[in-house]
């Protein structure tokens, strides 16, 4: 049976993002990748991170950006996660987060838009959407323009929030091709 070229766009995407290296538990895993095979919509695969590139790399800007944006943000976080001390499931939550978090662009309120996104899945998956929508709900942080978005107020979503922040500077570059060494 042939793919078709969406099927093949969404797992080509999920290859650039090694969501398998990405996850302590692969339940976590399988709820990142049923997210982005069932309620990310096409658009997300093909967008730049920013329409202005204002505060986006090069690299974030273009077709895939997006998916390159995020990728940038799971890399800040890893590299984060020693200084931390976060548990695995502490982790495994974060990246989570971090990999949905602008599922929901280009709205300006995307932030908030992500829970009716995963309704399609809440059913398998409801404990995982209540404890990772809070931490994508808060990530602009301060940068909030129209005064809908709630702000960070606890550690984890300050954290999303920093990874998200950092990945999208500009003078701050990300090697988004780097493999972690198999030991």
């Amino acid at each position: 049976m042939l793919e078709t070229l969406d099927t093949k766009l969404i797992e080509q995407t999920l290859q650039v993002l090694s969501f398998e290296s990405a996850f302590h538990d692969p339940h976590w895993r399988e709820f990142v990748e049923t997210a982005y095979r069932v309620c990310v919509p096409l658009d997300f695969y093909l967008m730049p991170a920013s329409m202005s590139g204002k505060h986006h790399q090069g690299y974030e800007l273009g077709v895939g950006g997006l998916v390159r944006h995020t990728k940038a943000a799971m890399i800040v976080a890893k590299t984060l996660f020693p200084l931390y001390h976060y548990q695995d499931h502490e982790q495994d939550l974060l990246m989570a987060a971090l990999a949905l978090h602008d599922i929901a662009k280009p709205s300006k309120t995307h932030p908030v838009e992500v829970r009716p996104m995963l309704e399609p899945i809440e059913n398998d998956y409801y404990n995982e959407i209540e404890k990772v929508v809070p931490l994508i709900e808060t990530h602009h942080g301060q940068w909030d323009c129209f005064g809908k978005l709630p702000k960070p107020k606890s550690s984890k979503q300050n954290f999303v929030h920093l990874c998200d922040y950092i990945a999208s500077r500009k003078n701050i570059a990300i090697d988004i091709n780097y493999q972690e060494e198999k030991t």
